[in-house]
């Protein structure tokens, strides 16, 4: 195998696992604001969703409006 080619398939590599950990990290926030829409919804108040899941209220309420 040429250098040239392992440096692609090595630089592909990287590519993929960068992708797979973006993709986690929107998994979890697209979740959590599921999560946090659906307690809203439930008529829990913002502050006690946040003393329960640790979520910061400015962002609970960035999600209310």
């Amino acid at each position: 195998m040429l250098a040239a080619e392992q440096m692609v398939i090595d630089e592909n590599k990287r590519i993929r696992a960068q992708g797979r950990a973006e993709g986690r990290r929107t998994g979890i926030t697209i979740g959590e604001n599921n999560i946090i829409k659906s307690l809203l919804k439930s008529n829990m108040k913002p502050s006690e969703i946040s003393e329960r899941t640790g979520i910061s209220l400015s962002k609970i309420l960035r999600l209310a409006k």
